[in-house]
């Protein structure tokens, strides 16, 4: 029947393609983030990356989506990320980026970049407040076939660096005193992998909206479904 093919491979297929990409950034952003701060709790959406996100993706699609478009959107949502975990970073910089000083400052951000979102939405057009709300809340409802191409496109270029990383993703539950002893050069480590956390969060933020709970949960379940040793 071509209806039902219409259903499934036009409107059903691609928001479960969607879906399936942006839970999977989601949780290997969280899967690394609890490695780095050596917390079981920690997520994007807790340390503020995800906000910071959310706030870039908000103020573009107030105040420029309607003369640029919405291709620039990744771009934004990664942007907002990327400086949002810059300012963590550096607030918690004191003689190395200590794991509980990010938890604590990422949570405080997290509080400001969610009032800073509010505000946006406050000051900006009312057609386009509708489905900043609707995007804020998380969802691929209305992907079709070039959303998730395009994001397994960006997936694709922090994979090399992700290969890189992902050896070293356990080093990072040592104790630095310990891990620098056995040479891991801990800092520039963290830094690495939070900036594939990083563009992996604000990419799932930029296709699938402001999602919570996947980035701290998904990892624990497959620490538990899969073979010791594999994540």
């Amino acid at each position: 029947d071509a209806s039902l093919v219409f259903i499934v491979e036009q409107l059903r297929m691609p928001r479960l393609a969607l879906a399936a990409l942006v839970g999977a950034a989601l949780a290997v952003s969280g899967l690394i983030l609890q490695s780095i701060i050596r917390n079981p709790l920690a997520s994007p959406d807790l340390l503020g990356i995800t906000s910071g996100a959310s706030a870039a993706a908000v103020l573009y699609l107030s105040f420029f989506s309607a003369a640029l478009g919405t291709q620039f959107l990744p771009l934004a949502a990664i942007t907002g990320a990327g400086l949002a975990a810059l300012v963590i970073y550096l607030l918690a910089w004191n003689q190395g980026a200590s794991p509980l000083r990010m938890v604590l400052i990422g949570v405080g951000v997290s509080a400001l970049l969610a009032a800073v979102t509010t505000f946006i939405l406050v000051f900006s057009p009312l057609t386009t407040t509708l489905s900043a709300y609707v995007w804020l809340t998380g969802s691929v409802y209305g992907a079709s076939w070039p959303e998730p191409r395009a994001l397994a496109g960006w997936l694709l270029l922090t994979l090399p660096l992700l290969v890189l990383l992902a050896r070293q993703v356990r080093m990072q539950q040592l104790d630095d005193d310990l891990a620098q002893g056995i040479g891991v050069r801990v800092q520039w480590l963290r830094a690495g992998l939070l900036l594939v956390s990083v563009a992996l969060a604000g990419l799932a933020v930029a296709w699938g909206g402001a999602i919570a709970f996947v980035g701290l949960i998904a990892p624990h379940i497959a620490k538990r479904t899969m073979p010791p040793g594999f994540t």
